[in-house]
């Protein structure tokens, strides 16, 4: 999702994957015929002992739902990018409704703080935003403010892009 204002600010969000691609779901069951030995001569197939852990432990949901956004931002003549895993697969969906329907003054602020957004306005067929963009590991202190204001309906692209890509990822 590619948001631009005139005055040269810009914001690109894209899902890079899951940030855990596998859970315990997605184990292969064709190691039924390696065995496990604890050294002290009892034996189990692994298929056995994987059946075993599963009962005991369970992947979290909201672990496993952890995406990988790629962020590349631009304002000010500065531009900081990152792939951090800094939304849910809920929270993705959340925010293309909240770009698309958010009244004047609403926040946006998910569990990870690299990413803040505030809709500043909307009004005359414009939709004017305010992104807050912090990156792990940046040397640079404090957030890079992102303003943009685009015509709605070329947000409402934006967002349609937005929904395409997370289609590829949901919920588990």
């Amino acid at each position: 999702m590619i948001l631009t204002s005139p005055s040269g600010a810009r914001l690109d969000l894209s899902v890079a994957g899951y940030e855990f691609p596998r859970t315990r779901s997605d184990w292969p069951d064709t190691v039924g015929a390696a065995w496990r030995d604890d050294g002290d001569g009892a034996r189990e197939s692994l298929r056995e002992w994987r059946s075993r852990l599963d009962a005991v432990v369970k992947p979290r949901d909201d672990d496993a739902n952890w995406l990988l956004v790629r962020i590349d931002a631009t304002a000010g003549g500065e531009r900081r990018e990152a792939t951090l895993p800094c939304l849910t697969t809920t929270e993705a969906r959340e925010l293309a409704a909240f770009l698309l329907r958010a009244p004047a003054g609403a926040d946006f602020a998910p569990i990870e703080p690299n990413l803040r957004v505030r809709v500043v306005d909307r009004t005359h067929g414009r939709t004017e935003l305010r992104f807050g963009v912090a990156l792990d590991g940046d040397v640079r202190p404090g957030r890079l403010d992102v303003g943009v204001a685009m015509p709605t309906p070329e947000l409402a692209a934006a967002v349609e892009h937005w929904n395409a890509q997370l289609a590829m990822y949901p919920p588990r």
